[in-house]
């Protein structure tokens, strides 16, 4: 998958105004993605609840907290809009 209107497929490398000029792209209408990302931190917690759920019994709890750590993170950096947070230092 790629955001933006030159192609980043690293998530790291994801911000923001990326996921507007997706919208825009797609003709969804860059008015919706506000609304999309204020419902995403409950849908987020949701979700990763649910798959630590799922993971199969001996899965490295260490593992499942870097991951669940690494998208909450994420989260955090689209959330805020904060573009220097993205600078591609933090992931």
């Amino acid at each position: 998958m790629s955001f933006g209107t030159k192609p980043h497929y690293a998530i790291r490398q994801v911000g923001p105004r990326h996921f507007f000029q997706t919208a825009a792209l797609a003709g969804i209408g860059e008015d919706l993605v506000p609304l999309i990302i204020d419902e995403l931190p409950g849908e987020v917690v949701v979700a990763i609840d649910r798959v630590k759920e799922d993971l199969p019994s001996g899965f490295p709890g260490r593992i499942a907290k870097s991951i669940s750590n690494g998208v909450k993170r994420r989260l955090r950096i689209l959330v805020s809009g904060d573009q220097e947070e993205f600078s591609g230092k933090a992931i």
